[in-house]
């Protein structure tokens, strides 16, 4: 497995891996709908920086790191002591079905909490459903700490997660 940034080459393959994350979800409120803007500015590294697991030439693993308020505006509402521009979101964390179980969401995340640091990101933002429990491990293995449920839109219950990348970890 090959674990890299994604490019505006690889865009089909990320919307290919996105249909079939949503096409089998079993619970819908598991995934928040991708807004036409955020959808634009995938590639846009000053907004977002995908990266993803690739086994071959098939992308089975994604993972995106947001850079801007219109992603993360909404949760850090709940956090006041966090600065707007000393943060940044992991989200859009999906994994193939096929390959579920293989801590393939924590390695790419892994690789974005690096990326972040390079970028002098004080704070990390996640967000997951409650019952989304591989998320949520995954999260807590990463050392975010979890910091209150809330529902975003008024229909998606989420799990705040925060990682302060100033505190030391082993």
């Amino acid at each position: 497995m090959t674990i890299r940034k994604l490019t505006e080459k690889d865009k089909n393959l990320l919307y290919n891996l996105i249909n079939n994350i949503e096409a089998n979800l079993e619970d819908k409120t598991f995934w928040l709908p991708i807004k036409d803007k955020a959808k634009e500015n995938f590639f846009n590294e000053n907004w977002t920086l995908f990266y993803g697991a690739f086994k071959d030439d098939k992308l089975i693993g994604a993972c995106a790191l947001f850079f801007n308020e219109y992603e993360y505006g909404e949760t850090l509402s709940y956090l006041k002591h966090i600065p707007i521009n000393s943060c940044a979101e992991i989200g859009r964390c999906m994994v193939h079905p096929d390959y579920r179980g293989n801590n393939i969401m924590q390695l790419i995340n892994a690789k974005l909490i690096k990326e972040a640091k390079k970028r002098n990101i004080n704070y990390i933002l996640a967000t997951a459903h409650p019952k989304n429990f591989a998320s949520n491990i995954s999260f807590e293995k990463l050392n975010f700490k979890s910091i209150k449920t809330i529902v975003k839109e008024n229909i998606y219950s989420r799990n705040i997660w925060l990682l302060n990348l100033d505190e030391k970890t082993e």
